[in-house]
């Protein structure tokens, strides 16, 4: 929450201080807070009404980031008027969390929505002030609400299924995705969101579709491939993830990331020249895992009483990293041995 809801001072410009009024207006409008708040007490004296001085005073300190000052513009305001306007109740609630009186905050911010139950902003800060005081079922609450009133913000969407995620609720949120879906089909992202949350169950073959539905209709994203290829890796789906992994390089042909990975799954199913091509690539550029994949396939070899052979991986390293002293000296010591 960086932002308070109602900010603009209001304004009568009537009576005696109307003028004065005004001047306190520009300077506030000009980030000139302690003078517009010199003026705004003087408007008093002069017959302006007290719960809107003191509501003009409290977004000053607001704007000035005096949050404890704000907070006692504020209430005075209330005290003098409690129902004069719905703003400063917003305002009010916005100040308590930043002080980090969350308690006070959501009650204030109950207070003001039986105000104005239609204030979307109100419903969405309600939802933050109950995330961060750790009440997930407060926050979810708040969140329906604001769903309520605006059902085509996929914004909302997405906030009310990640409080559903941190209550374990699984297939709430994805249900709600899919339903904010039908609502939405140009948001593709929806589809790949449902494939993360079938990944954090653990369901790799239910992700993997929802991955593959999202690249049906979005084939370059490249970054969805790579999860495509994760989930089909952890299904044990091995020969299907190298796929998907060479879609994403394709794509990107600088994406290191799936090179080294694609390395290591062919490592796994000791598929050594497809294995060290993926690493040498990822090596060429610059991502240093490639190097480690192929000392391991040279260690691996090794292992098998194959000491020539994985010599030979380790010189096409240095064949792209020559200065890598290190590794010079390894090739030293295996050739000396």
């Amino acid at each position: 929450m960086t932002r308070i809801i109602f900010l603009l001072c209001i304004s009568l410009w009537a009576g005696n201080y109307g003028k004065l009024e005004q001047r306190a207006q520009k300077y506030y409008q000009n980030n000139s807070f302690k003078k517009a708040i010199l003026l705004y007490k003087k408007t008093a004296k002069l017959g302006a009404p007290a719960h809107l001085v003191a509501f003009n005073i409290g977004n000053c300190y607001y704007r000035s980031n005096e949050w404890a000052l704000a907070a006692a513009a504020y209430k005075k305001s209330i005290r003098i008027e409690p129902f004069a306007f719905e703003a400063v109740h917003f305002n009010l609630a916005a100040v308590l969390y930043r002080l980090k009186e969350y308690g006070q905050s959501i009650a204030t911010y109950h207070r003001a929505l039986s105000i104005d139950p239609t204030n979307l902003a109100g419903w969405l800060f309600l939802g933050e002030v109950y995330t961060r005081s750790g009440d997930f079922v407060g926050a979810q609450r708040a969140l329906e609400k604001a769903q309520e009133l605006s059902p085509d913000d996929v914004s909302i969407s997405y906030q009310l299924a990640e409080i559903m995620v941190n209550q374990k609720n699984y297939n709430s949120a994805i249900a709600l995705i899919r339903s904010s879906y039908k609502l939405n089909p140009q948001e593709l992202d929806f589809l790949f969101y449902i494939g993360d949350l079938y990944r954090l169950q653990e369901d790799w073959d239910m992700a993997a579709s929802a991955y593959r539905e999202g690249l049906l209709l979005k084939p370059d994203d490249y970054k969805n491939h790579y999860k495509l290829a994760d989930v089909l890796s952890l299904g044990k789906k091995d020969f299907l993830a190298m796929q998907a992994l060479e879609k994403a390089i394709l794509l990107k042909p600088d994406f290191n990331d799936a090179m080294v990975f694609l390395g290591n799954i062919a490592f796994d199913l000791k598929w050594w020249q497809k294995s060290s091509n993926s690493y040498v690539e990822a090596l060429k550029l610059n991502n240093l895992e490639g190097l480690q994949g192929l000392r391991n396939i040279a260690y691996e070899l090794e292992a098998k009483g194959d000491k020539t052979s994985g010599l030979e991986y380790l010189l096409k390293a240095q064949s792209i990293k020559p200065k890598d002293k290190p590794l010079a000296e390894e090739i030293l010591s295996w050739q000396e041995n």
